[in-house]
């Protein structure tokens, strides 16, 4: 299947009503497993696709959630249905990524009982990001920002530092202000487009932190053969699987999880090079806001450092 091409068909379908009446579907060619895919309308108007696989199927568990409902029926010649109903219009968009992801990861077995597994196996995955009460994946920025981190886990593992220790180390997005933490110091990892001639501090706190610390900066360019932010993932993954804890692993998948990153095609699209790192010294001197600024109506700042400026602190 064409995915642009049957993206772009799906996303007209679903938003121009017209084309598909209710409770009617659109069926894409039949995959090499002989499942069939229909996407459409149920009879409530809702946005909606299903799957059908010759056999008595029933489902091993629950897979409904107050966003979109999954449920079986039986038709004819013990062909089995299975139906995911959106409820929630504000997940229009990912909705369809889901249908689209679905349809693909079912092309990966050889028989319509091993697809189901695979369907099912990969929906596990949709259903951790819609708990997490996002409507969207992450964004563009904070796919970079991601991105820049886990590429520093992989830069900087065995240098000054075991991937255990920077892993443990790692503050993620809820537990700190500065991204990684050690005992000899702390570090700040920003990125921007190498178009851009700034970056983004978005809080006092990540550049005026106890000890001594550093500004790591990424410079990305955008880039067909580079990698995205899946692969960057897998990269540092496989660093942390080495170990051989599964408590360890668990531990880094969760700080993932608090970023709302979870392993799915929708982060496979942008590919990022690495074009230059930058490192600076954060001294008393270096610009910045700092903590004893404190005005009783301003909940919080930001603001944007000039690039070329900091070359009286940079290191690296």
């Amino acid at each position: 299947m064409n995915s642009e091409f049957d993206q772009t068909n799906t996303f007209k379908s679903w938003k121009n009503r017209d084309l598909i009446k209710p409770h009617s579907y659109i069926s894409i060619p039949e995959t090499v497993t002989g499942i069939c895919w229909y996407y459409g309308f149920d009879n409530a108007s809702h946005n909606a696709f299903r799957f059908e696989i010759n056999t008595n199927y029933k489902l091993s568990r629950s897979y409904s959630s107050a966003s979109i409902t999954v449920s079986t029926y039986f038709g004819s010649n013990q062909v089995t249905n299975i139906l995911f109903v959106l409820l929630d219009d504000s997940l229009n968009n990912i909705f369809s990524e889901v249908f689209l992801d679905l349809v693909e990861s079912s092309k990966k077995a050889c028989t319509s009982l091993e697809a189901s597994k695979c369907i099912f196996n990969e929906y596990e995955r949709w259903i951790k990001l819609f708990t997490t009460g996002r409507k969207t994946g992450l964004t563009e920025i904070e796919q970079r920002g991601l991105f820049g981190e886990l590429y520093f886990i992989e830069q900087e593992c065995n240098k000054e530092h075991s991937i255990t220790d920077i892993v443990l180390n790692w503050s993620g997005p809820a537990f700190g202000e500065v991204d990684f933490v050690f005992e000899n110091g702390w570090t700040e990892v920003k990125t921007h487009l190498i178009k851009e001639d700034t970056i983004i501090i978005s809080s006092v706190g990540q550049l005026d932190h106890p000890n001594k610390g550093n500004l790591l900066v990424y410079a990305l360019n955008v880039d067909e053969d580079g990698r995205s932010l899946n692969d960057q993932y897998n990269i540092v993954r496989d660093l942390v699987k080495n170990i051989g804890d599964f408590n360890f692993l668990e531990h880094f998948e969760n700080i993932l999880n608090e970023f709302g990153y979870f392993h799915l095609p929708l982060y496979d699209r942008i590919h990022y090079s690495v074009i230059e790192t930058r490192k600076y010294s954060i001294s008393d001197s270096f610009p910045k806001i700092p903590r004893t600024v404190k005005l009783p109506n301003i909940k919080s700042i930001t603001y944007k450092l000039i690039i070329d400026s900091l070359e009286e602190w940079r290191v690296q």
